[in-house]
């Protein structure tokens, strides 16, 4: 037999609670794995910096008396030993995964501001240009009236 309005808006309500409920158990669910992801993460960063901030304090106690007036040699050094470790490094999947979108907006914009930089020179040579040029002939003008006159 056929089921009535109310009998089907009964079922409609029913349905849609157990839909709602397994989403909430869904999104439960997921956030409790991102927390622990990022929770990880956190963790290994911390590990890393500590260990880092040791490496460094030993290197720094292994140098004979730095001359801390001129931090830049040493800044340098250490730039280089960064760009070092970091190429030796390999990266895994979850940094490539992140990092690579936001690589990829840092080079659209230096390449967006390369190219603004380089059409706003164009423009004020060009216009440097044209106004010695008016300038060389304004004072030629004058040249030519002043001996001529």
């Amino acid at each position: 037999m056929g089921k009535t309005p109310s009998d089907i808006e009964q079922t409609m309500n029913t349905t849609r609670d157990k839909i709602a409920g397994t989403i909430d158990d869904l999104k439960t669910k997921v956030g409790d794995s991102t927390a622990d992801v990022q929770d990880r993460l956190s963790d290994g960063a911390a590990s890393v910096r500590a260990k880092v901030g040791d490496a460094v304090g030993s290197a720094v106690d292994a140098l004979p008396n730095p001359d801390l007036k001129n931090p830049i040699p040493l800044l340098v050094g250490a730039a280089i030993g960064g760009f070092a470790i970091g190429l030796i490094v390999p990266l895994v999947a979850l940094e490539r995964e992140r990092l690579q979108p936001v690589g990829d907006e840092i080079a659209r914009r230096a390449s967006r501001t390369r190219d603004e930089v380089t059409s706003q020179s164009l423009a004020v040579v060009s216009d440097t240009v044209a106004a010695a040029k008016e300038s060389a002939q304004t004072h030629g003008k004058h040249i030519a009236e002043t001996l001529g006159g």
